[in-house]
């Protein structure tokens, strides 16, 4: 196959369900200068058969095959190295993209030659830009560090050459590759640039429900290398962004630790945060919201039980007050209302955020 502008990776690995949705998704493009490089990470359902299936009718349709199980991460290293692209795009099996994102996409890496163009994201269920704050041409992490929180690699253009002549490749550990991998890129990018328009589609499902201690322990390793590799950088803003991050990370991280592991997998975990967490500098602590700086100075102090303790009863007191904004307002602020007292008038607002008509 011929020199094309935008490679489509897509690895798969038992994806017999959901991989034609995918793949048709990419075929019913308006833009058509592609290939696409499918990767079967070993499968052992029909999903090969399909995308055969697929390749014998579309010349476009590559595939390369895995003789072992190797994980995610590898398989698109198996992709980069397999591209034709100018452009790389990583598209997960179990997700889709408009018909007008590689388009959408192409059209401002022809303008800027970008390193790395970033598109809008949409869950089956509702829209989420989180992963992209603003509209932009031409920048990068050092002027804008919340590129930081852009830790995905799909849903944007990467150019293929930037990534050969830096070896980005993902690496071990097998699972959350992404967060070093995005981290890596955006720094070393001479240029990226930003579209809030929705050009990738993402299974909501994956994000929430398929967690397991593998992918918690993984992820949290590549955060604390991310969060070294920033440290390294020497750029004083990136640095304090970085570790405030990573504080955040260490007290969000335990929604999902504390459904998967028992009492002393859990201490561990936090015991990992440890070095991350001892080398942040008062000011960066006192950044970040109370309940955060408190869990994580008791986990700076080595009291793990403490922060394991602190942190649900911070939970038990969030649950409590979602309960009482709903049911309150129906019971208690017609009281408040007949209090004519500078006190009711300031429950009442801070309670209810409105504003007390007497």
């Amino acid at each position: 196959m011929s020199s094309v502008y935008v490679s489509v990776i897509i690895p798969f690995y038992n994806e017999e369900c959901v991989l034609s949705k995918c793949i048709e998704s990419v075929l019913q493009q308006k833009f058509n200068d592609y290939e696409i490089v499918a990767v079967n990470d070993a499968s052992t359902d029909n999903s090969n058969c399909l995308i055969n299936e697929y390749s014998t009718k579309d010349r476009r349709i590559a595939v390369v095959e895995h003789e072992h199980n190797q994980g995610l991460g590898e398989a698109r290293n198996t992709g980069i190295r397999h591209s034709k692209g100018k452009y790389i795009f990583f598209l997960d099996a179990d997700d889709w993209i408009p018909t007008d994102a590689l388009d959408v996409l192409c059209n401002i890496a022809r303008c800027t030659n970008d390193d790395i163009i970033i598109g809008g994201t949409q869950s089956e269920m509702q829209v989420d830009n989180k992963f992209v704050l603003c509209e932009i041409r031409r920048t990068t992490l050092r002027n804008y560090p919340a590129l930081l929180y852009n830790h995905n690699a799909w849903n944007k253009l990467i150019r293929r050459q930037f990534l050969l002549d830096n070896d980005l490749f993902f690496e071990p550990p097998r699972f959350a590759e992404d967060i070093l991998f995005s981290v890596r890129s955006n720094l070393l990018a001479n240029s990226i640039s930003i579209t809030r328009k929705t050009t990738y589609f993402y299974k909501w499902s994956r994000q929430v429900v398929n967690v397991t201690k593998p992918k918690i322990t993984d992820a949290q390793r590549n955060v604390i290398r991310a969060y070294t590799v920033i440290e390294n950088c020497g750029d004083p803003l990136l640095i304090q962004e970085m570790r405030e991050k990573t504080a955040r990370n260490a007290y969000q991280s335990m929604t999902r630790a504390t459904r998967a592991f028992n009492k002393s997998e859990l201490q561990e975990h936090l015991i990992r945060w440890q070095p991350a967490l001892d080398k942040m500098p008062r000011s960066v602590l006192e950044s970040i919201p109370k309940r955060q700086r408190v869990f994580c100075e008791l986990i700076i102090n080595n009291k793990v039980e403490q922060a394991i303790d602190y942190w649900r009863g911070r939970k038990r007191l969030s649950v409590i007050m979602n309960i009482m904004t709903r049911i309150a307002p129906a019971f208690v602020f017609p009281v408040l209302k007949q209090i004519n007292s500078t006190a009711g008038k300031f429950i009442s607002m801070v309670l209810f955020k409105k504003q007390h008509r007497p």
